[in-house]
């Protein structure tokens, strides 16, 4: 049980099955002075959590303990975390001003250090100068056919680039997305923005070439995010479609890099980032390995 009553654990974890379950895995507790946990869920499918969830969380977490607004996250991603065994984030403040604070934040499991992430936080402040990118030009959300995410209430709709098609184009993906229930909380409503952008990124690396197939991630292809940078600008209508558009500049030694961008239907851009993933072969070999895979 935390500081604030809520159990952060339980014998057998709830199953993330909606959207509300889903905005609740990013409300960590405070646990000690500057150490907030995650409560864990079954997510029977893959028991991974993703990189960009945990930079999320990591963003609640320091935003809570700051008292400011998440700038800009960076996280390393070492090990896999599971989703049914508590998360611990142990944060230290480098620095915290009026202006702008600094949090270094270990994500622990199990004893075992699994992420590293830093957060950028800021107070607000007008504009001296405005501009941004394009909003590419994109089928509109009522165009795209919806793609099970396997948690209701989240509508995520595939534009350009469908990785369940296995067509060869681009390097880009577009996909538009949606939460029916937005939550209130505006440091959840930044992670939630975060963790968008860690998703689909190795569909835009693999488009263009017919002999990787990304259907195949996780079965003969050693996929995921080691490190992202996430950029965050303006608060945004989660309810509303928003677009998310990732292009590879650059595959190569076993490496994609992916840069994102998140923009508002009306064209605003709300986030961006820059991902480095592992896209690699497996190798399988029941005599030399047991009959596990291993990366080649």
């Amino acid at each position: 049980m935390s500081d604030n009553g809520q159990t952060l654990s339980a014998d057998k974890p709830k199953r993330l099955e909606d959207v509300a379950d889903f905005i609740r895995s990013f409300d960590v507790a405070q646990v000690g002075d500057r150490a907030f946990e995650a409560v864990p869920f079954d997510r029977a499918e893959r028991n991974v959590v993703e990189g960009t969830h945990i930079l999320g969380q990591a963003g609640v977490a320091s935003s809570r303990l700051v008292g400011q607004k998440v700038v800009s996250t960076y996280g390393s991603f070492s090990r896999a975390a599971l989703w049914d065994a508590p998360l611990r984030f142990e944060l230290e403040v480098a620095h915290q001003g009026r202006t702008f604070s600094t949090t270094n934040v270990a994500v622990i499991q199990n004893g075992k250090r699994m992420s590293s992430v830093t957060v950028l936080l800021g107070a607000d402040a007008p504009d001296l100068v405005r501009q941004q990118a394009e909003m590419p030009d994109v089928p509109a959300p009522d165009a795209c056919a919806p793609r099970d995410q396997s948690v209701s209430g989240r509508d995520v709709r595939i534009a350009v680039g469908d990785p369940s098609s296995g067509e060869i184009g681009p390097p880009e993906l577009h996909l538009w997305l949606r939460l029916q229930k937005a939550p209130e909380d505006a440091a959840i409503r930044q992670a939630m923005l975060m963790e968008l952008m860690g998703g689909y990124t190795l569909g835009a690396a693999a488009r263009p070439h017919k002999d990787v197939d990304i259907r195949q991630a996780h079965v003969t292809l050693s996929t995921g995010v080691l490190a992202l940078n996430a950029n965050l600008y303006e608060d945004a209508d989660l309810s509303d479609w928003l677009l998310y558009t990732n292009t590879a500049i650059y595959t190569g030694h076993g490496l994609a890099q992916v840069d994102g961008r998140v923009f508002e239907r009306s064209g605003r851009l709300v986030a961006s980032s820059t991902a480095t993933c592992m896209l690699r072969r497996m190798e399988v070999s029941a005599s030399a390995h047991g009959g596990k895979s291993r990366v080649m």
